[in-house]
């Protein structure tokens, strides 16, 4: 990267990030560095990329929904993954055992990749690997296909006088093809792409090819330029007339978190529930206000980063050889952020209709999501090392455990047990409430089902946590529980102890 001298104990480490675990075993090293170490920068490094993302996307789009925004979410990290793994490959930065090198699967690059996004996070350097994904991955400040034409289409009317030719290299097993375009033109300019097919190649080197020369771009077909389809909106406002709880936590959340009373309009919009928006629709619009899901999708994601290097520095303050339990780090759950809102005391300030008390687990994990998310926004990465003394305590304090829906799935796998989540979902779009089936598929072919039923408006993931939950304590009780499986395969429980 230029303009970065990375330093003796930063190259160390980008050193170490280069390993793959199966050439750490081979090299015998495994007793001063165990694998765990790199799968805890790895995880480091997925954090940070979810994150770095995410502060791009926002910045120029406003999806209509926090589905919309999850799902795009989706598609470009698997791009910006795609495109990370290329450039290990391409630059042979994998260290690798020799039977792993002889067909490398491309998840091997994708992997190291990571890992050095976590050691340039670990070490600070949460910047340069923002920079690093913006020079692998071009697509990251927009749209990966421009918006009204393609980038096929836009390098073709570019160049047109030049003429345009495509090669195509195909690499990696069958199973996981990699397609590498390179794009030529009459007078020799040239770039290069990578995708999962040729068309996805042949897209990627015609942008690149775009980006190269952007004067030519922009000569030839200024009236095809990609751009955002969904421009930012205007900065939200605080509410003229919300209350003086709300009005009062918002204040406080500024003071705690160092946000200045410009912010004032995004903390509201954290503490705006969706139930409230929907009400109040009016209001909302008045002051470019909305609820505060895709706040708090975003958040979600930067609370999992902010964990996860509190975590990978604690595991490797002492050395490199953590074992499984200290390496372990999972997502935060609903239940954990819930705490993180009732220790900020969000109930009192979140708006709520009529009909919401404003208590429920879910609505107080999401405001508490979406706070994290507009600190993140105002102060960026250093938010890893200064932080509220409050939201430090909790990150310390959370339990790294398997959760329940990990365990069972970790169970069914042992016994050779086919299983599935199935969602019912009723209620109004602001007031959705998920159930999960989870049907399990023994060796014998036969169907168990169970389903756990939640009072309140449950959102899917505490819906499938609960339901997972319920059937592992009725497998691990087995003298309190009468379990009959009825002819159609369905599981019928009774709890002798209780309800």
């Amino acid at each position: 990267m230029r303009g970065w001298d990375a330093g003796p104990e930063v190259t160390a480490w980008l050193g170490l990030a280069a390993e793959h675990r199966s050439h750490l075993n081979e090299s015998h090293h495994a007793d001063q560095v165990t694998p765990h170490v790199l799968g805890l920068l790895d995880r480091l490094g997925a954090t940070a990329l979810d994150v770095i993302l995410l502060d791009a996307y926002t910045r120029w789009a406003t999806p209509r929904k926090a589905s919309e925004q999850s799902s795009e979410h989706a598609r470009r990290r698997a791009a910006a993954n795609l495109a990370l793994g290329a450039w290990a490959t391409k630059h042979g930065l994998v260290r690798m055992s020799a039977g792993e090198a002889q067909q490398p699967a491309r998840s091997v690059f994708e992997g190291v990749a990571r890992q050095i996004l976590g050691v340039l996070s670990l070490c600070g350097e949460h910047e340069v690997a923002r920079r690093l994904v913006a020079s692998v991955w071009h697509d990251l400040d927009r749209p990966a296909s421009g918006a009204g034409t393609d980038p096929v289409t836009l390098a073709q009317t570019a160049f047109q006088k030049e003429g345009l030719t495509y090669d195509y290299i195909e690499e990696g097993p069958d199973h996981r093809k990699l397609f590498r375009a390179a794009v030529r033109t009459g007078t020799g300019r040239t770039a290069e792409g990578i995708g999962q097919s040729k068309k996805a190649a042949r897209a990627a080197a015609a942008q690149a090819l775009l980006d190269a020369y952007p004067q030519v771009t922009a000569a030839a077909s200024p009236g095809l330029k990609a751009t955002p389809a969904n421009l930012p909106a205007a900065s939200p406002r605080p509410y003229p007339q919300p209350g003086n709880r709300h009005r009062d936590a918002v204040s406080d959340l500024a003071a705690m978190f160092d946000l200045g009373h410009r912010t004032h309009g995004l903390l509201a919009q954290a503490l705006t529930h969706v139930s409230w928006a929907h009400e109040n629709q009016e209001a909302a619009t008045a002051a470019r206000q909305r609820d505060n899901h895709l706040l708090a999708h975003h958040g979600s994601h930067v609370v999992d980063y902010l964990a996860a290097h509190v975590r990978v520095h604690r595991a490797l303050a002492h050395g490199l050889t953590p074992d499984e339990d200290e390496a372990r780090i999972l997502t935060a759950s609903d239940d954990d952020t819930a705490r993180l809102g009732a220790t900020l005391q969000l109930t009192e300030g979140l708006l709520t209709s009529r009909g919401e008390s404003g208590q429920g687990r879910t609505a107080v994990s999401d405001a508490a999501q979406a706070v994290v998310a507009a600190a993140w926004r105002v102060h960026g990465p250093r938010l890893l090392g200064r932080r509220p003394a409050i939201l430090d305590d909790w990150l310390s304090g959370l339990e790294h455990q398997h959760d329940p829906v990990t365990v069972l799935t970790a169970m069914a796998s042992t016994y050779g047990i086919d299983h599935e989540y199935t969602y019912d979902v009723s209620g109004p779009d602001h007031l959705k409430s998920y159930t999960t089936t989870i049907s399990l598929r023994d060796a014998q072919g036969r169907v168990h089902r169970w389903t756990e039923h939640l009072p309140g408006t449950p959102g899917k993931p505490e819906a499938k946590k609960a339901t997972a939950e319920a059937l592992l304590d009725i497998l691990a009780t087995p003298v309190n529980t009468a379990i009959t499986v009825m002819g159609s395969g369905v599981i019928e429980c009774r709890r002798v102890c209780g309800s």
